[in-house]
């Protein structure tokens, strides 16, 4: 939910909302089959009191619209105790909120995602994470040089940006299921069999 080049709310707003119907193949019906999948930051990373502003503001209403024209999918914390990941989605047209485990958890001293890490995996020799293989040189994903500021050409911001996905076989799963190349065992959240009851804390 947070971008430093596009703004979310605007692309849902300008793209998502904008969107035409897809004509699906059963019955001759019309049903979107749009769908959003967001990232929430990682609430049990506990910055939030160093964030510039509350990143979670504006979803809030979308999640709660009847008026919805695509699927929306939010991936966060179960809780701010724990790092495991769940998925929450809700379909066009409909006001039941489908929640789901993902087998997902976020990694240590990770708080969001970056959108230039979308396509990367965390085992990219360049671009990975500590555990990737060896790579043709410098490892760029794990950068992480201290020192005094003002010393290196390459600003400090640069070297805290995350360079790989750690949920990237889960988006490739999405996709494939998507695009009908692979059977949805569950992964999209959708399926019956998937649906868990929201753990919320009062």
């Amino acid at each position: 939910m947070v971008d430093s080049t596009v703004t979310a709310p605007a692309l849902v707003k300008n793209l998502f909302g904008r969107l035409p119907a897809i004509s699906s193949n059963q019955e001759n019906s019309y049903q979107n089959h749009h769908e959003l999948v967001m990232f929430d930051i990682n609430r049990y990373a506990e910055i939030e009191p160093l964030m510039k502003e509350n990143t979670s503001a504006w979803i809030d209403p979308i999640l709660k619209s009847d008026n919805l024209q695509f699927t929306l999918s939010l991936l966060s914390n179960r809780s701010q105790e724990n790092e495991q990941v769940i998925a929450t989605s809700r379909m066009p047209g409909s006001s039941a909120v489908k929640t789901c485990n993902t087998g997902l958890s976020w990694p240590k001293s990770v708080y969001s995602l970056s959108h230039v890490a979308l396509p990367i995996p965390p085992d990219d020799p360049v671009y990975g994470d500590d555990k990737a293989g060896s790579g043709p040189g410098i490892n760029l994903g794990n950068l992480s040089l201290r020192g005094e500021k003002g010393v290196l050409q390459v600003p400090a911001a640069e070297m805290l940006r995350l360079r790989y996905n750690p949920f990237h076989r889960y988006l490739e799963q999405r996709m494939l299921v998507f695009m009908g190349l692979e059977p949805d065992q569950g992964v999209s959240c959708l399926s019956p069999e998937s649906v868990v009851q929201p753990n919320h804390k009062d």
